[in-house]
This record gives structure tokens, sequence and C-alpha cells, in this order.
């Protein structure tokens, strides 16, 4: 074998290898970039309604609880300095990313309340956790 053919085989070597790389380049595109340029591309389809049980008019709501203690200090500052009710004022009802933002304020003083202990269903604690 002269250098010559020792070139020629480096060559298609190489040019095969450029044709591989391409491909994948086209393949991954149209795959996983493509569908993100589309206008209704959701990035994160947890929040999606794929049983369109919300009706047109009526917009999926964000919950934002504050839960509070009269005993707790940082809760009774909290109130003293009226940061929450000004916050529950100026955004309850307030549209943000398609979302009607509902606001409470919950007093955990008693905990044997059963008003209190049923906040929250024992399916909702694991997405509470994942906040925390």
């Amino acid at each position: 074998m002269n250098i010559k053919d020792a070139i020629v085989d480096n060559f298609i070597i190489i040019l095969v290898a450029i044709v591989a790389i391409l491909c994948i380049i086209v393949y991954v595109y149209y795959k996983y970039m493509k569908p993100k340029l589309s206008p209704t591309y959701v990035p994160n389809k947890e929040f999606v309604d794929t049983n369109n049980t919300n009706a047109p008019s009526q917009k999926p709501k964000a919950h934002v609880m504050l839960f509070t203690a009269s005993w707790c200090p940082y809760c009774r500052k909290l109130k003293d300095e009226g940061t929450f009710s000004k916050f529950k004022s100026e955004n309850q009802g307030k549209i943000i990313n398609n979302y009607e933002l509902d606001i409470q304020e919950i007093d955990c003083s008693n905990d044997h309340d059963s008003n209190i202990n049923g906040v929250h269903h024992p399916e909702d604690l694991a997405s509470l956790i994942g906040v925390l």
C-alpha cells in the first residue's frame, strides 16, 4: 500500500465520520429542538389540563397559603407589619402566567381543629414537601 492509497482511505473514513455526525445532528434537531420551537410548546406538562376539565372562561388556580400560629413570634411580626395582608390585597385574584392567585391565611394555633387538619388532603402533602 502506498501513501496515496492511505490518504484516500483516511479521507473516506473522515468523510463517513462527518456524514454520521451530520446525521446525528439532524436527528437531534428534529427529535428534540424543533418541537420546542412550536408556539404550542409547553415546557412543563405537569400543569397542562389534558382532560379539559376547566371551562374556557375558568382559569386554573395557584394557591398561596400562609400557615401561622398565634404563639409564633415570626408569625406575629408578619401580622403586625401587615406584609402578608398587603400582599393578599394587592394580588388576590390576579392572573399570573394564566393562573388565578388564590391567597389564604390559615391560623394553625389549634392543631385539634378539624378545619385546619382538612386544609390539605394527604396526597397534597408530597407537593408541599417539594416546595419546602
